[in-house]
């Protein structure tokens, strides 16, 4: 199946559960009440909420950037912000938000950094943002027990710590002990050898190659915590304040409703939910987004606030840059068949010049 027909298959799934859940939810929030507190909303407020989304959408890409530069790659800004922005549109029609890895290698690839050194730089953009679910954890622990009394917040931490467990195990293996994952993979060759699946010749040598980009994934490694400590905590750094614009966003929209929530519970539970809609099946966390937003919101929203408040926190943590993500995916297609056609074109030139 062709990535323009996945997107396409993708795209729909995305949209049909969304739209069945938006009904859903409004059909138990919507009143009255909820006309006249539109009527209040101020343009300001979602003016400040864009503003947040580009703060935190910029200092991403320039998240990129630095652990580019740390690995003596250097990468522009619309570069970056195309590998970040095509990475949230392909997450968002795929299951599980896994699509978006391959087109950002491609991009990375494009600018002379290899797969290897691509695959360091966007694990390092997941390990500072994994940096941050880990300090503020045992805070939420200490001075905001009563975040985690509800069955469903415990069930959403339960569920974190075992899938965060269990990549953070395989990424310690992988980086100490390579020799087990060699031996993992050079098994699966032998048992598809056997059973004459695939082209052994044509496998044997992917698998070469995935060695190769392995060994470059870990010299990268190495060369990030020996030499480049200080970019790393610079990007984790910029790490910290995109993340502060984003979780902005949700208080803001309820100040401009007319609520008033507790801005740092708000952060805290944006945090968990972020965390946890990486590990969701359905395209974007679709469904599972929208209605984790109201059962963790609901103590500082009044109900009939709610769903006007999930649409609006997904317009700006998701929907607009799946647009603009999109769009970026879009002129990518064109330009890849711009290039295939002008690569017949040359053949067929080349081949009349020898007739």
């Amino acid at each position: 199946m062709t990535l323009r027909r996945r997107v396409k298959i993708g795209l729909r799934v995305f949209l049909i559960i969304t739209v069945l859940t938006y009904i859903i939810i409004m059909m138990f929030t919507l009143d009255k009440q909820t006309w006249i507190a539109l009527k209040h909303l101020q343009i300001g407020y979602l003016l400040l909420c864009f503003a947040l989304w580009g703060v935190y959408l910029y200092m991403d890409g320039l998240r990129v950037q630095i652990l580019s530069s740390a690995l003596g790659k250097k990468v522009n800004i619309r570069t970056a912000l195309a590998v970040i922005t095509s990475g949230i549109f392909l997450a968002a029609v795929t299951p599980f938000q896994t699509g978006g890895l391959p087109v950002q290698l491609y991009i990375l690839k494009k600018e002379d950094i290899s797969i290897g050194k691509g695959s360091v730089i966007l694990l390092f953009r997941g390990i500072l943002e994994l940096f941050i679910f880990i300090f503020v954890v045992p805070l939420i622990f200490f001075h905001y027990k009563g975040l985690l009394t509800g069955k469903i917040t415990q069930a959403l931490m339960r569920y974190l710590f075992v899938i965060y467990g269990i990549g953070i195990s395989l990424l310690i293996v992988l980086v100490l002990n390579p020799k087990i994952f060699k031996r993992v993979l050079y098994c699966f060759y032998f048992f598809l050898k056997r059973k004459r699946i695939v082209k052994t010749k044509r496998l044997l040598r992917l698998f070469r190659k995935l060695f190769i980009e392995v060994e470059d994934f870990r010299k990268s490694l190495r060369l990030y915590f020996r030499k480049q400590k200080f970019k790393l905590f610079l990007a984790f750094l910029v790490t910290v304040i995109s993340y502060i614009a984003l979780f902005f966003i949700a208080p803001v929209i309820l100040l401009g409703l007319g609520a008033k929530p507790p801005i740092l519970e708000t952060f805290y539970l944006q945090l968990l939910l972020k965390f946890l809609l990486f590990f969701v099946p359905t395209p974007g966390g679709s469904g599972v987004a929208e209605a984790a937003f109201v059962s963790v919101f609901k103590p500082f929203s009044p109900e009939y606030l709610l769903g006007v408040c999930v649409v609006l926190w997904r317009l700006f943590t998701c929907y607009i840059g799946v647009a603009i993500g999109g769009f970026v995916i879009i002129r990518m297609l064109q330009r890849g068949e711009e290039e295939e056609i002008e690569k017949h074109r040359k053949m067929k030139i080349s081949r009349r010049h020898f007739e």
